[in-house]
């Protein structure tokens, strides 16, 4: 059979293309709805935390990208309890404090403000409208009101129309017309000028003074003693030094500091200091210290912490101390501090016939010279069980001209006695020098003497001078 092409070859052509055309429309077709039948790719989604600062948990959020989030519930904080203290006014006031503060306690109060973003500005609130486009840390503000309550009732000064605050010459001048067998306490604080000696001269009169903060200076205008502590026929005179308060010397002055008299008593406490004095006087005993003079029986100088230094005595004589001299029964207990970078012939502290020296507890000092006469009375030296301090240069002084006599009357004479004596105490005193009456006649204890610990001797159990075989 024999069949016509009845195509031309350009209709043949059109109908190639259309069906290649309809293949293909029927190929995206399938496809399309293969993809519409497919799940489109979730968001990322962000870490929302929140940081209450002290108060409850708010647990953290999941947060797709540029969705927001709402605001949780305000978070609840403890109210904090603080203890603290007030100090008390400036003032005398009646009675030995044993405090300068009133203890308080202070309640805080939290109050929720608002969250805000940890890496920004705790004053701008965060708007929880916004879309959430990376991870972030919510931390709460909180306002905060504060309640401060005193633990005690404070003690109250004495008006000030009798005494004015950080007025040492009033305070003195009020103690001794109401004296009062509880003494009383000055507080300052402010640093405060004296241009006379202040005198305490009746029984029961007793002072204690102690700076409020930080040191306060009692400061000497003019020459002469700042405090006379003690006087004939009177009893239980008292001054005591305590912690923030320093006594500023004068240059150049005729007197000590401080002048201990007729069964008077000094006190130094920790945080006391007595400095900068430069004496010139001349008079044996009475200005003999520059900073410190303690005369006549029953007259005492207790020292449980505190400093004397930069003190400075610049005449030329053989008793003449920078720092503390005692002469007359005067008696000296160092239990704490120190006495030393004073300046005099016989260097910190010279002890004179008759009257004695204790250290215990932590007590230091610099050059300290005992005083012996030939007719065998001599300043006595004690170490209490425990002492841990040091001395810097122990002298040994006699009231001959001659460097020889000296030496010899030395021989076998107890040095020191006390609980404290052992070996360990002796490494902890270095030897000085003999010393004459005349100044600059010296001779180290070591080129002619040991002091030993003679156990078995007439002067048992006592540091003794034993001339060197």
């Amino acid at each position: 059979m024999y069949y016509k092409n009845v195509f031309s070859s350009s209709t043949l052509s059109t109908l190639v293309v259309a069906a290649m055309i309809f293949t293909a429309a029927v190929v995206v077709s399938s496809c399309k709805k293969d993809n519409d039948d497919k799940e489109p790719d979730p968001l990322p989604k962000f870490t929302v935390t929140f940081d209450s600062d002290g108060g409850t948990t708010v647990e953290p959020r999941e947060v797709e990208q540029g969705a927001t989030t709402t605001e949780p519930s305000a978070p609840a904080k403890a109210n904090a309890t603080q203890s603290g203290s007030q100090p008390h006014a400036a003032g005398l006031y009646e009675g030995k404090l044993t405090s300068v503060e009133t203890p308080t306690t202070t309640t805080v109060v939290y109050t929720f403000a608002h969250w805000y973003n940890a890496a920004g500005s705790a004053d701008v609130a965060f708007d929880f409208t916004a879309p959430i486009t990376a991870a972030i840390t919510l931390k709460a503000k909180w306002d905060e009101v504060a309640n401060t309550v005193l633990d005690a009732v404070p003690p109250t000064p004495i008006d000030y129309e009798d005494v004015a605050a950080n007025n040492v010459a009033e305070a003195v001048d009020f103690i001794k017309d109401n004296h009062s067998p509880d003494g009383y306490t000055l507080l300052l604080d402010d640093d405060v000028e004296v241009s006379a000696e202040q005198v305490l001269n009746k029984s029961d009169v007793k002072l204690t003074i102690i700076g409020i903060g930080s040191e306060r200076k009692i400061s000497l205008t003019a020459a002469g003693r700042m405090f006379t502590v003690g006087a004939s026929g009177e009893e239980n005179i008292e001054l005591t030094l305590g912690d923030n308060i320093t006594l500023e010397g004068f240059n150049p002055n005729t007197n000590a500091v401080v002048h201990v008299r007729n069964g008077g008593a000094l006190t130094m406490l920790e945080g006391s200091k007595i400095t900068g004095n430069r004496s010139t006087a001349t008079v044996a005993g009475t200005g003999a210290g520059a900073a410190v003079v303690v005369a006549g029986t029953g007259s005492t100088f207790t020292m449980k912490g505190g400093t004397i230094t930069g003190n400075i005595a610049t005449v030329s004589d053989w008793y003449i101390t920078g720092g503390l001299y005692t002469y007359d029964e005067a008696t000296v207990i160092l239990e704490g501090g120190s006495i030393e970078g004073n300046t005099g012939v016989v260097g910190d502290v010279r002890i004179s016939q008759n009257s004695e020296l204790t250290l215990s507890g932590t007590a230091k000092t610099g050059t300290l010279t005992l005083l012996a006469s030939t007719s065998n009375i001599r300043a006595a030296l004690s170490i209490a069980s425990g002492w841990t301090g040091s001395v810097e240069g122990l002298n040994l002084q006699g009231n001959s001209a001659t460097i020889t006599t000296i030496t010899n009357w030395w021989n076998d004479k107890t040095v020191l006695t006390g609980a404290g004596v052992n070996d360990a105490t002796v490494g902890q005193i270095t030897l000085g020098n003999f010393m004459t009456n005349v100044v600059g006649d010296t001779k180290a204890i070591s080129e002619t003497h040991e002091i030993i610990i003679d156990e078995e001797g007439e002067e048992g159990g006592v540091l003794v001078a034993k001339p060197i075989e």
